[in-house]
Protein backbone atom coordinates (compact mmCIF):
# COMPACT_ATOMS: atom_id res chain seq x y z
CA UNK A 1 0.00 0.00 0.00
CA UNK A 2 0.99 3.40 -0.93
CA UNK A 3 0.12 6.09 1.59
CA UNK A 4 -0.47 9.96 1.24
CA UNK A 5 -2.23 12.84 3.38
CA UNK A 6 -4.76 15.36 2.41
CA UNK A 7 -4.70 18.30 4.25
CA UNK A 8 -7.45 21.38 4.74
CA UNK A 9 -7.72 24.26 6.09
CA UNK A 10 -10.14 26.43 7.40
CA UNK A 11 -10.11 29.92 8.59
CA UNK A 12 -12.02 32.09 10.54
CA UNK A 13 -12.11 35.63 11.20
CA UNK A 14 -14.33 36.98 14.21
CA UNK A 15 -14.59 40.53 15.11
CA UNK A 16 -16.43 41.61 18.41
CA UNK A 17 -17.91 44.86 17.75
CA UNK A 18 -19.00 45.45 20.97
CA UNK A 19 -17.76 47.53 24.05
CA UNK A 20 -17.84 44.80 26.12
CA UNK A 21 -16.17 40.85 26.15
CA UNK A 22 -17.77 38.30 24.64
CA UNK A 23 -18.18 34.34 24.47
CA UNK A 24 -18.66 32.63 21.18
CA UNK A 25 -19.16 29.53 20.61
CA UNK A 26 -17.74 28.34 16.80
CA UNK A 27 -19.38 25.02 15.16
CA UNK A 28 -17.08 23.42 13.15
CA UNK A 29 -18.50 20.97 11.25
CA UNK A 30 -17.32 16.95 11.14
CA UNK A 31 -15.31 16.01 7.89
CA UNK A 32 -15.43 12.20 8.11
CA UNK A 33 -11.75 10.99 8.49
CA UNK A 34 -10.02 14.19 9.44
CA UNK A 35 -8.63 14.87 12.07
CA UNK A 36 -7.06 18.28 13.80
CA UNK A 37 -3.17 18.51 13.26
CA UNK A 38 -3.30 22.01 14.32
CA UNK A 39 -5.99 24.13 16.59
CA UNK A 40 -5.75 27.54 18.67
CA UNK A 41 -7.90 25.51 21.34
CA UNK A 42 -9.34 22.52 22.08
CA UNK A 43 -12.86 21.51 21.34
CA UNK A 44 -16.13 20.06 22.69
CA UNK A 45 -17.37 17.30 20.59
CA UNK A 46 -20.75 16.96 19.16
CA UNK A 47 -22.56 14.60 16.89
CA UNK A 48 -21.66 16.86 13.83
CA UNK A 49 -19.69 19.23 15.21
CA UNK A 50 -16.54 20.72 17.06
CA UNK A 51 -17.68 23.15 19.06
CA UNK A 52 -14.73 25.83 19.98
CA UNK A 53 -15.22 28.34 23.45
CA UNK A 54 -13.40 31.75 22.33
CA UNK A 55 -13.37 34.70 24.11
CA UNK A 56 -13.48 37.87 22.15
CA UNK A 57 -12.13 41.10 23.95
CA UNK A 58 -14.40 44.68 23.33
CA UNK A 59 -13.59 45.83 19.92
CA UNK A 60 -11.20 43.32 19.41
CA UNK A 61 -10.62 40.75 16.04
CA UNK A 62 -9.18 37.27 15.76
CA UNK A 63 -8.01 34.80 13.35
CA UNK A 64 -9.36 31.30 13.89
CA UNK A 65 -7.50 28.69 11.74
CA UNK A 66 -7.96 24.97 11.82
CA UNK A 67 -5.67 22.19 10.18
CA UNK A 68 -7.41 19.32 9.37
CA UNK A 69 -5.53 15.45 7.82
CA UNK A 70 -7.15 12.64 6.55
CA UNK A 71 -4.98 9.72 5.42
CA UNK A 72 -5.28 8.01 2.39
CA UNK A 73 -3.96 4.97 0.32
CA UNK A 74 -3.77 3.24 -2.45
CA UNK A 75 -2.69 -0.58 -3.38
CA UNK A 76 0.03 -0.89 -5.84
CA UNK A 77 0.60 -4.68 -6.82
CA UNK A 78 4.02 -4.65 -8.00
CA UNK A 79 3.87 -7.50 -10.09
CA UNK A 80 1.56 -5.05 -12.43
CA UNK A 81 4.28 -2.61 -13.15
CA UNK A 82 7.29 -2.91 -15.28
CA UNK A 83 10.47 -2.38 -14.11
CA UNK A 84 11.18 0.91 -15.44
CA UNK A 85 7.86 2.07 -13.54
CA UNK A 86 8.93 0.48 -10.03
CA UNK A 87 12.50 2.38 -10.47
CA UNK A 88 11.10 5.18 -11.15
CA UNK A 89 8.75 4.97 -8.14
CA UNK A 90 11.38 3.75 -6.01
CA UNK A 91 13.56 6.93 -7.25
CA UNK A 92 10.78 9.26 -6.22
CA UNK A 93 10.14 7.30 -2.82
CA UNK A 94 14.29 7.84 -2.17
CA UNK A 95 14.22 11.99 -2.90
CA UNK A 96 11.54 12.24 -0.74
CA UNK A 97 13.06 9.81 1.94
CA UNK A 98 10.23 7.59 2.49
CA UNK A 99 12.44 4.69 2.09
CA UNK A 100 15.72 3.44 3.57
CA UNK A 101 18.39 1.93 1.51
CA UNK A 102 17.46 -1.78 2.17
CA UNK A 103 13.88 -1.28 0.91
CA UNK A 104 15.51 0.47 -1.79
CA UNK A 105 17.91 -2.76 -2.48
CA UNK A 106 14.47 -5.07 -2.11
CA UNK A 107 12.80 -3.06 -4.52
CA UNK A 108 15.50 -2.87 -7.35
CA UNK A 109 16.13 -6.43 -6.74
CA UNK A 110 11.97 -6.98 -7.34
CA UNK A 111 12.29 -5.01 -10.15
CA UNK A 112 14.98 -6.88 -11.75
CA UNK A 113 13.44 -10.20 -11.41
CA UNK A 114 10.07 -8.92 -13.13
CA UNK A 115 12.14 -8.15 -16.17
CA UNK A 116 13.31 -11.60 -16.51
CA UNK A 117 9.95 -12.71 -15.85
CA UNK A 118 8.09 -10.34 -18.51
CA UNK A 119 10.84 -11.21 -21.07
CA UNK A 120 10.62 -14.74 -20.94
CA UNK A 121 6.65 -14.77 -20.83
CA UNK A 122 7.04 -12.55 -23.94
CA UNK A 123 9.55 -15.33 -25.38
CA UNK A 124 6.74 -17.78 -24.60
CA UNK A 125 4.28 -15.70 -26.64
CA UNK A 126 6.46 -15.39 -29.24
CA UNK A 127 7.21 -19.21 -29.62
CA UNK A 128 3.34 -20.06 -29.28
CA UNK A 129 2.31 -17.77 -32.18
CA UNK A 130 5.52 -19.30 -33.77
CA UNK A 131 3.61 -23.31 -33.33
CA UNK A 132 0.13 -21.76 -34.51
CA UNK A 133 1.26 -20.40 -37.48
CA UNK A 134 3.34 -23.41 -38.41
CA UNK A 135 0.08 -25.77 -37.91
CA UNK A 136 -1.76 -23.84 -40.14
CA UNK A 137 1.36 -24.22 -42.71
CA UNK A 138 1.04 -27.60 -41.98
CA UNK A 139 -2.80 -28.05 -42.65
CA UNK A 140 -2.67 -26.16 -45.82
CA UNK A 141 0.88 -28.33 -46.70
CA UNK A 142 -1.21 -31.67 -46.28
CA UNK A 143 -4.37 -30.53 -48.36
CA UNK A 144 -1.57 -29.10 -51.44
CA UNK A 145 -0.01 -32.75 -51.16
CA UNK A 146 -3.49 -34.90 -51.03
CA UNK A 147 -4.40 -32.86 -54.41
CA UNK A 148 -1.30 -33.30 -56.75
CA UNK A 149 -0.76 -35.90 -59.37
CA UNK A 150 1.97 -38.49 -60.09
CA UNK A 151 3.82 -35.91 -62.68
CA UNK A 152 7.38 -35.44 -62.68
CA UNK A 153 6.54 -31.49 -61.53
CA UNK A 154 3.84 -32.77 -58.97
CA UNK A 155 6.68 -35.29 -57.44
CA UNK A 156 9.03 -32.58 -57.31
CA UNK A 157 6.46 -30.44 -55.16
CA UNK A 158 5.31 -33.03 -52.86
CA UNK A 159 8.84 -33.74 -52.09
CA UNK A 160 9.64 -30.25 -51.12
CA UNK A 161 6.41 -30.24 -49.01
CA UNK A 162 6.90 -33.02 -47.08
CA UNK A 163 10.75 -31.78 -46.39
CA UNK A 164 9.54 -28.62 -45.23
CA UNK A 165 6.51 -30.79 -42.66
CA UNK A 166 9.89 -32.79 -41.54
CA UNK A 167 11.75 -29.68 -40.79
CA UNK A 168 8.68 -28.00 -38.99
CA UNK A 169 8.28 -30.86 -36.73
CA UNK A 170 11.95 -30.77 -35.67
CA UNK A 171 10.90 -27.14 -35.08
CA UNK A 172 7.88 -28.39 -33.04
CA UNK A 173 10.23 -30.21 -31.14
CA UNK A 174 12.67 -27.54 -30.76
CA UNK A 175 9.71 -25.22 -29.23
CA UNK A 176 8.38 -28.09 -26.86
CA UNK A 177 11.39 -28.46 -25.22
CA UNK A 178 12.14 -24.47 -25.04
CA UNK A 179 8.23 -24.28 -23.84
CA UNK A 180 9.05 -26.49 -20.86
CA UNK A 181 12.23 -24.93 -20.04
CA UNK A 182 10.96 -21.03 -20.29
CA UNK A 183 7.56 -22.60 -18.11
CA UNK A 184 10.28 -23.59 -14.95
CA UNK A 185 12.06 -20.78 -15.55
CA UNK A 186 8.74 -18.57 -15.22
CA UNK A 187 7.38 -20.86 -12.09
CA UNK A 188 11.13 -20.31 -10.87
CA UNK A 189 10.72 -16.64 -10.69
CA UNK A 190 7.39 -16.60 -9.38
CA UNK A 191 8.53 -18.33 -6.25
CA UNK A 192 11.33 -15.60 -5.79
CA UNK A 193 9.43 -12.85 -6.31
CA UNK A 194 6.85 -13.95 -3.95
CA UNK A 195 9.41 -14.55 -1.47
CA UNK A 196 10.89 -11.34 -1.88
CA UNK A 197 7.66 -9.41 -1.57
CA UNK A 198 6.51 -11.19 1.54
CA UNK A 199 9.56 -9.85 2.79
CA UNK A 200 9.06 -6.19 2.25
CA UNK A 201 6.09 -6.73 4.99
CA UNK A 202 8.02 -7.71 7.47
Amino acid sequence: YEYHYTNQTTTYKIKNKTSEEKELYLDHPKTYGYKFIEKPIDPEETPNYWRFKITLKPKGAITFKLKEQREDYSSNFLRNWSRDDILKRVGFYVKQKFINEKLETQLKEIAALIQELNQKKRDISKLVEERNQMSDEQSRLRENISVLGEDTQSITLKERYVKKLNDQETRFEKISVETKKLTQEIDSLDKKIETKMNKLKT
